[in-house]
């Protein structure tokens, strides 16, 4: 018991002892003349000093129990340590993503460590085997590898450490409580869409995916080819890997610019490779002549839009993926319901409107 509420009993003892002592003085005053029902009302009196005394005196100890019990709003709250397992950070979008979910975490106030796995599933498995090992309050997973990180996933559910999915999904997803991602295959689908349409439905296009067999290329890819499944008069002529990269989708680029084959569009799953291909066109003056396009609109891509070097791009804010993330991650590690799947709409970005989004 706190001693400002023992303090205040004890004063309601008194209180009661004093009212009851006045009550039962004033009774024996019969040899002086006053009358019975008079010393009657005495003695109640002091009863009801001493129930008065003693119903408040219950109610301050009561009170006392019940705050002491209960916990402050500072203890209540958790400083929660995640661990968020990054793909990559080999594009502007997957580095701004990053950063996004460590000060969401902070705002949320949680601490958020990034583990970089490089595009190699052996060493984000690793990575994980590490955060359970350190016993993580909760890991969210941008999976390099759909199967690969399969039996990674298993084991933190088998430590019973929370776990969801961020950007990419795994095999196994049926395990998690939720994935939270922009609609990558939409943005493939609005990207290639576009393309068609500045096309007039009739053309040949390269077709440059991301790392193969990676999630988001498997996703942004199939929503590509929904759109030319419906346009037989679009043939992809050209066709490969850029890996992510700018690189990478430079040598490839080259390459096909150099093999003689006719194409109007280049249609690459991001801009990380979009960028590698603008360094081609401009070094083959074909700038404007064979038309690109890109996804997630990273500044350099929508500053390549604005003076007309890039057709189109998809926006993904990172920002706002990085906060669903780690509010659903802490959801998740409060027990309490969340969404199986948290989806962040895509935007076209063309010429029209870039100015809305580049800052």
């Amino acid at each position: 018991m706190k001693k400002e509420t023992y303090s205040r009993f004890r004063k309601c003892v008194v209180l009661a002892l004093c009212g009851c002592c006045h009550g039962m003085l004033c009774s024996r005053k019969e040899n002086q003349g006053t009358s019975a029902s008079i010393r009657k009302s005495y003695r109640q009196l002091a009863v009801a000093y001493m129930i008065l005394a003693f119903l408040i005196g219950g109610q301050l100890l009561l009170a006392a129990g019940s705050s002491e019990n209960k916990p402050s709003a500072s203890s209540a709250m958790k400083a929660y340590n995640l661990a968020f397992f990054i793909a990559h950070e080999q594009q502007p979008f997957m580095v701004n993503l990053a950063e996004a979910i460590q000060k969401a975490g902070k705002a949320q106030g949680a601490t958020v460590k990034v583990y970089v796995a490089d595009n190699d599933p052996a060493k984000q498995a690793s990575q994980i085997e590490s955060a359970i090992s350190q016993k993580a309050d909760g890991i969210m997973l941008d999976a390099c590898s759909f199967e690969g990180l399969g039996p990674a996933v298993q084991e933190v559910v088998n430590a019973k450490i929370p776990i969801i999915t961020v950007h990419e999904s795994v095999v196994n997803q049926n395990l998690l409580p939720s994935f939270v991602s922009p609609n990558l295959k939409l943005g493939g689908y609005l990207e290639m869409e576009q393309a068609v349409k500045d096309l007039g439905g009739k053309g040949d296009i390269a077709f440059m995916y991301g790392a193969m067999g990676h999630p988001a290329q498997i996703a942004i890819t199939e929503g590509g080819k929904e759109v030319l499944a419906k346009h037989p008069d679009i043939h992809v002529v050209l066709e490969g890997s850029g890996k992510w990269v700018a690189p990478e989708a430079l040598s490839l680029a080259e390459d096909w610019l150099s093999s003689g084959k006719h194409f109007d569009a280049i249609v690459c799953n991001n801009d990380g490779m979009a960028m590698g291909v603008l360094q081609a066109l401009r070094s083959a003056n074909k700038v404007g002549k064979i038309k690109l396009y890109g996804l997630d609109a990273p500044p350099d891509a929508m500053k390549a839009i604005k003076a007309g070097e890039e057709s189109a791009s998809i926006y993904n804010d990172p920002v706002t993926e990085a906060q669903k993330a780690v509010e659903t991650m802490l959801a998740v590690v409060q027990g309490k319901p969340v969404e199986k799947v948290v989806t962040i709409t895509p935007v076209l970005v063309t010429k029209d409107n870039v100015d809305k989004y580049l800052q």
